[in-house]
């Protein structure tokens, strides 16, 4: 009952401080400390405190030391301007600074890591690519006569080295592809100029393609393809050799005569003049850092041999 009853005094006096300080215009700021002035006071020296004032700002002066709200955060806020950055707080910020630029440099140099070996692997995948595009081509294109006697055209798989576990290591054949180069459908010459200016453009072609050179390589290694036109009845030689992949280690060709994979074909040295259903193409990169077989299968159009029709002359030896 006392705390109420002095709670009751107390806002009672605060109204009549407020009536008298609004009668000699007093600025708002003493009308809004005088509630706290009297809590913190009573309302005995608030009287007192404010009749011993000159003036209005020397009140509010005083009474705001009673305002803890009032006084803490402006002495707060003064001394925080007055001090600025601390020894520590500056080297804590460098020290942020610092890891947030090694985080950054390391992310940068991770990225081009990234893209460098991205590029080098598409690079890569693209010469892969083409090569098997190349060999696709030349492998649908196959053709070979039914003729005895006929040296021409001849499929002949062997290898030249020993036999691996890919199947043989070179393969020889006539084909219809490439084709006729393009400089020479768009030429107007005619064919013995042609013939003249470029060489033979038409008719089979005579296409090996193995690791092992024919002719001298120099110091070039990885796949090799020649090609001869028109075929002149020799597997062994003849024609221009160039690299088709320089990152193909190891290659080998496999044959499915109707009923299973053989590692060898050879219409040469057999009577057997019939092309396989398909061949089976397995190689290995130089540069791979796994020994990953790379395999693709190439279906030959003119070919006969079926399940039903099999061949059993090839694979023999």
């Amino acid at each position: 009952m006392n705390d109420r009853k002095k709670r009751m005094q107390a806002g009672a006096g605060s109204r009549r401080l407020k009536s008298r300080l609004e009668v000699h215009d007093v600025p708002l700021r003493a009308l809004q400390i005088v509630p706290t002035a009297f809590i913190f006071w009573g309302p005995r020296r608030s009287g007192a405190l404010w009749a011993s004032c000159t003036s209005s700002r020397e009140f509010i002066r005083l009474a705001s030391e009673c305002d803890p709200m009032s006084t803490n955060t402006e002495v707060t806020n003064r001394r925080r301007f007055q001090s600025g950055l601390t020894l520590i707080e500056l080297l804590l910020a460098l020290t942020i600074a610092a890891i947030l630029g090694m985080a950054l440099a390391f992310a940068f140099q991770a990225a081009s890591r990234l893209q460098r070996a991205h590029t080098a692997r598409m690079a890569d995948q693209d010469a892969t690519d083409r090569t098997e595009r190349e060999i696709t081509r030349v492998l649908r294109g196959a053709r070979i006569t039914a003729i005895a006697t006929d040296t021409t055209t001849f499929f002949q798989g062997v290898s030249a080295g020993s036999q691996t576990d890919l199947g043989c290591d070179r393969l020889t054949l006539t084909t219809t592809e490439p084709g006729v180069p393009t400089p020479s459908q768009e030429s107007a010459d005619d064919f013995e100029t042609q013939h003249q200016s470029r060489g033979p453009v038409g008719g089979l072609s005579e296409v090996s393609i193995g690791t092992t050179p024919v002719g001298d390589a120099n110091s070039h290694t990885g796949l090799f393809e020649r090609i001869q036109r028109p075929s002149d009845g020799d597997p062994t030689q003849g024609g221009m050799e160039s690299t088709l992949n320089p990152e193909i280690s190891q290659i080998g060709f496999q044959f499915w005569n109707g009923t299973a994979w053989i590692s060898s074909w050879d219409t040469v040295a057999t009577s057997d003049r019939r092309l396989p259903a398909a061949v089976q193409v397995s190689y290995r990169l130089s540069n791979a850092t796994d020994d990953m077989v790379h395999v693709f299968v190439v279906a030959i159009p003119a070919s006969n041999v079926t399940e039903a029709n099999p061949d059993s002359a090839q694979g023999l030896s």
